[in-house]
């Protein structure tokens, strides 16, 4: 199992952080057969960082958006299970073997996730409502960090929707939830989230109007059952 593991890695304009993140999943004691990195076109030194792993395979995106970057990703994949992780998070050390420990003990699982414990880097700045929790204990991370899945299960759920941008993560695991599907859920920290001025600034409208989406998705899913 341990030869059969593609890691998709997105990354823009990523160059503080993305070593950091690279080394994080170097360090696990399983080996992944590829790192696929995909580079959302960075205007920074992130493909000369790229360049200094041999292990790591670097890609220039073709579309734009974090969906079109994860969705290109699983279609280089080979392996027969696929993790996530951003330039600008980190993995626990032990998350492959945790997760991979999972799965062999539990085969009829083709999703698992863990705990994800958040960070604030110096200056940045807590919009209110954020749960100082977080910082602690971590909470379950329904997140694609967290996440471990078996590529065909793809084939069933489908990929991500490009349509949407902050919201294409929970749309995605929205349709696991409405399908049934049975995830695994470890108690152990799997990911390191970094809550930096860039990923906080931002699309707040945005967001409620496509979470408003995802709702009305799940919704009509859960009436034609």
């Amino acid at each position: 199992m341990k030869n059969s593991i593609s890691v998709i890695m997105v990354v823009k304009n990523g160059e503080s952080y993305l070593a950091q993140a690279i080394e994080s999943v170097l360090v696990q004691s399983i080996v992944p057969r590829e790192i696929l990195l995909i580079d959302g076109n960075s205007k920074d030194a992130t493909p000369e960082i790229a360049s200094r792993y041999p292990n790591v395979t670097y890609f220039l995106q073709p579309g734009n958006g974090l969906a079109n970057a994860r969705n290109y990703g699983i279609s280089l994949a080979s392996g027969e299970w696929i993790l996530f992780l951003d330039c600008d998070d980190y993995w626990a050390p032990d998350k492959l073997p945790l997760q991979m420990e999972f799965h062999r003990s539990n085969s009829l699982y083709e999703f698992s996730i863990g705990r994800v414990k958040f960070f604030l880097e110096s200056g940045a700045v807590l919009r209110p409502g954020f749960q100082a929790h977080f910082f602690e204990s971590g909470t379950v991370g329904y997140t694609p960090g967290t996440l471990c899945v078996r590529h065909s299960a793809f084939e069933r759920v489908g990929l991500f929707d490009e349509s949407l941008d902050i919201a294409c993560d929970a749309d995605w695991f929205a349709r696991i939830k409405d399908n049934d599907e049975k995830v695994g859920i470890l108690e152990n920290i799997l990911l390191h989230k970094r809550i930096h001025s860039n990923n906080l600034s931002g699309k707040i409208q945005q967001n409620r109007h496509e979470l408003m989406i995802v709702l009305n998705r799940s919704l009509k899913r859960k009436r034609q059952k």
